[in-house]
């Protein structure tokens, strides 16, 4: 199984029990978001996906600086190392 180092930003920690840097195993970027989810449970999959089980527009997935819709989304697979950043879309006016 592949290991991966997961990047949080402080806004979205407190779905993370309000850890930011960690590794955990998957080896597509589906199968790290469900790992996280039961480890964190449904608040973290509430931020992260909507009801279809995709990733919501306001946030975006990104592997190792680069946007996983610009790959194969969530089956994108992963390597040893990797480093997967989930980031709030920012937006005001």
């Amino acid at each position: 199984m592949t290991k991966v180092k997961i990047l949080i930003p402080q806004v979205m920690s407190s779905a993370t029990n309000g850890e930011k840097e960690f590794l955990i195993e998957g080896n597509t970027v589906k199968d790290i978001i469900k790992n996280l989810s039961e480890k964190y449970g449904e608040s973290f999959k509430n931020k992260i996906l909507d009801k279809n089980g995709n990733p919501k527009p306001v946030i975006n997935i990104y592997i190792n600086d680069e946007n996983i819709k610009f790959l194969d989304e969530l089956s994108t697979e992963l390597n040893d190392k990797d480093e997967i950043l989930f980031l709030p879309a920012v937006s005001g006016g």
